[in-house]
């Protein structure tokens, strides 16, 4: 434990900065909410189940040989893409929290849990080609942006390019939502919630005191020395993987029109009480 009579101002500092830690975006606020809503029944669910559904998962996942189809092949490659990052990150998560590294699988588990909602985005194949090029519009912004900071000469003559995919793409206004991940869960049921879990899974990642409280947390209670930090964010993105993987089959059997992981997926589904992320109509 820290000695509050070594230095009390220094205590003192961090006892207010725990103060603001545990207040309205806190970790034990965080706690309270996710109690409260769908997606917390992870929390009921032992990690080591969730792990052996994880391997469950993947073991079914490696047997798939996924259809393809002549007349969208666009719209095929990418959702098989996306359905074998979502796996791969779980199977990942799996192996790290096999490992003792449970804190250290956050950011696997947020690419999971991201590429799911992609797939369950574009399941629903009524804008999937509008959907696509929003999504490449993005990645075709980003690099004009960095090459524009660039002076050598490669760089440059490469900005005429990116300036015709561009204009091809011609994406509308009204896709432009498509930019930002909050807006892609306001469109699917339940997208609230959704976004609120990817946001406590996202402040665990970047440098500040989200990613520092864990720790902060558990040397507070322990004796100091401890680097093993208070695993509820982790674990929360442990069974954000498991709900990926049943995301993205659920997804992946819509788009293909065959149930190629509905009973795999079933198991999973029915011990986290997870719910399709299904389109909100416009």
């Amino acid at each position: 434990m820290i000695d509050a009579d070594a230095g009390s101002g220094e205590f003192n500092r961090l006892g207010a900065m725990i103060a603001d830690l545990t207040s309205a975006a806190s970790l034990v606020e965080a706690k309270a909410v996710l109690r409260q809503i769908d997606i917390a029944a992870i929390g009921a669910v032992p990690d080591a189940e969730l792990v052996e559904l994880l391997d469950e998962l993947w073991a079914h996942f490696s047997t798939v040989d996924l259809p393809a189809s002549p007349l969208r092949p666009h719209l095929d490659l990418v959702a098989s893409a996306w359905l074998r990052i979502t796996y791969r990150e779980a199977r990942a998560v799996a192996a790290l929290a096999k490992a003792d590294l449970l804190d250290a699988s956050i950011a696997n588990a947020r690419v999971a849990f991201e590429h799911s909602i992609y797939l369950s985005l574009i399941s629903d194949a009524r804008d999937y080609l509008a959907i696509l090029d929003a999504l490449e519009h993005r990645l075709v912004t980003g690099w004009t942006e960095a090459l524009h900071k660039i002076s050598e000469p490669e760089a440059q003559l490469l900005l005429p390019l990116l300036s015709n995919m561009d204009e091809d793409l011609d994406v509308p206004a009204e896709m432009r939502w498509v930019r930002r991940f909050d807006k892609i869960c306001a469109k699917l049921a339940t997208g609230d919630v959704v976004y609120e879990h990817y946001r406590l899974l996202s402040n665990a990642l970047h440098a500040g005191l989200g990613s520092a409280s864990p720790y902060i947390l558990s040397s507070m209670m322990g004796d100091g020395r401890s680097v093993v930090p208070d695993l509820m964010v982790a674990r929360v993105g442990l069974g954000a993987a498991v709900h990926a993987c049943v995301w993205a089959g659920w997804s992946i059997d819509e788009l293909f029109g065959v149930e190629l992981f509905a009973d795999a997926v079933a198991k999973a589904a029915n011990r986290l009480e997870c719910t399709r992320l299904t389109r909100i109509v416009d």
